[in-house]
């Protein structure tokens, strides 16, 4: 299989194309992704990280250094990741085409990526890409489909086949009848959860422009208004300067060395300055509504609070006899 397609899960989703191995290929299935991965990329002119291989083939990022540590062993990566071409090893399409890079020469399938919180094991998405891929593209193997031959293209246990299978039936994804294997039409909503759907970079055809535009703000969100919006029902408000040094002074003060953590204090300062927005600290009203957050810290202290009423000239005495009572 070697084909490009169109096709509305291959083409909406994210996938990897897979080389066709030949008997020879000494590794494994997750080495062969790994290599396909790299190749790609190479033909890219960028050398992916871990992570990225992780991503652009389901496997578990821990995994991906004993990975190619294999296929260096192999002669089949350099200590660079870059692939090295090995024909030998994999089925070839069209030796006489002129291609732009040796990946192009091989043939290929297309893979369906899972996302890595899914139920969906690395095999079972090659398992179910495989026959999806081959149905989609009218693609017959020599021999029929069956367990053996899925085990040897997909470089995997027979056991470990019928296993995907089985699974691939409880998911749904897969209906087998007698000689029959049977694939979705398409992808329900939550099975596409088990796949990497492509972002919209990779689908969006718009060209996007950058532009000006002059503020509207009667269109203002209410939770990023600090009052009315001018040209709203009610009144227009603003702002008034708030020397927030002043203010956290004042509040260290009224707690008069009691033990509040600095955080503490910052947090009664963030209650306080919705109000404080609105009065200011021009004038003296400021100091009672500080007066009055800092009663309200203190009470969620299970400490005993003064009257409001209390000057701060009393406050600071009681506070200052309770923290010698301590």
């Amino acid at each position: 299989m070697s084909q490009h397609i169109t096709h509305p899960v291959f083409d909406g989703f994210v996938t990897l194309w897979v080389f066709n191995p030949q008997k020879q290929f000494p590794l494994r299935n997750k080495e062969l992704l790994v290599y396909s991965a790299l190749a790609h990329a190479d033909r890219r002119e960028w050398k992916p990280t871990n992570t990225k291989l992780a991503w652009s083939t389901g496997l578990n990022r821990n995994s991906i250094p004993q990975l190619l540590k294999n296929l260096y062993s192999e002669g089949l990566v350099l200590e660079d990741r870059s692939p090295v071409n090995r024909p030998e090893y994999f089925f070839t399409a069209d030796p006489k085409k002129q291609v732009e890079h040796w990946s192009q020469q091989l043939r290929f399938w297309k893979c369906l990526v899972r996302n890595q919180g899914s139920t969906m094991l690395v095999t079972d998405q090659c398992v179910l890409s495989y026959i999806w891929y081959g149905q989609v593209t009218s693609f017959e193997p020599p021999k029929g489909w069956s367990v053996p031959y899925l085990a040897h293209i997909l470089k995997l246990g027979k056991r470990t086949v019928r296993d995907a299978i089985a699974r691939l039936e409880k998911m749904c994804l897969l209906k087998v009848s007698g000689s029959q294997w049977a694939v979705p039409e398409h992808l329900k909503l939550l099975q596409e959860e088990w796949f990497i759907r492509k972002s919209e970079e990779y689908t969006v055809k718009e060209k996007i422009t950058l532009g000006t535009f002059e503020p509207d703000m009667r269109e203002l969100d209410e939770g990023y208004a600090p009052g009315g919006i001018p040209g709203m029902s009610e009144p227009a408000k603003s702002w008034r300067p708030v020397d927030s040094a002043a203010v956290h002074r004042h509040i260290g003060q009224l707690l008069n060395e009691r033990r509040c953590s600095i955080t503490e204090r910052y947090r009664i300062l963030d209650a306080a300055m919705p109000e404080l927005r609105q009065a200011g600290t021009e004038g003296d009203e400021w100091k009672a509504i500080v007066k009055r957050h800092v009663h309200e810290w203190i009470a969620s202290q299970g400490e005993p609070t003064t009257s409001p009423e209390m000057s701060d000239e009393d406050l600071l005495k009681e506070l200052e006899f309770a923290s010698l009572e301590e």
